[in-house]
């Protein structure tokens, strides 16, 4: 499933894309979209009881980072932008939150979890580069 997922989810890389043109040429965004399959995945092998509570969370806010970063993205002000950066490194401290207290609840196989950690680190490292980059100083 993840090789097939992570071939729709992220788009073909030309020599061309070296430019962003939209949140769709970020790198941060679409190895946000992998998080959001590996998110789900890790919600479907969740015991039954905690299918409605603990996986729509997780789903919610993995969802929550690649849209904050294309929102931010679409706006005027590198101000704008900074903000919708920051709501979406939030989402992925919930989404790291939910992971790790599924890992220590062993609810889910442990090889899915730490991949899934694995990637929103990814994501968190990225975010922070393009928060630094859009951020203002503090004089």
């Amino acid at each position: 499933m993840g090789r097939d997922v992570q071939c729709r989810l992220m788009p073909d890389r030309s020599a061309n894309a070296a430019r962003v043109r939209g949140y769709r040429d970020l790198d941060a965004w679409n190895k946000s979209m992998t998080l959001i399959a590996r998110c789900y995945a890790v919600a479907r092998s969740l015991p039954p009881d905690e299918r409605f509570d603990l996986a729509r969370q997780l789903r919610r806010a993995s969802i929550s980072i690649a849209a904050n970063i294309a929102e931010g993205s679409g706006r005027r002000h590198k101000a704008d932008y900074a903000r919708f950066l920051a709501i979406a490194r939030g989402s992925l401290s919930e989404v790291e939150t939910y992971l790790e207290i599924i890992r220590q609840l062993d609810f889910a196989p442990g090889n899915q979890t730490s991949e899934a950690l694995a990637l929103a680190s990814d994501v968190g490292k990225m975010l922070t580069g393009l928060l630094r980059r859009h951020a203002r100083p503090v004089p």
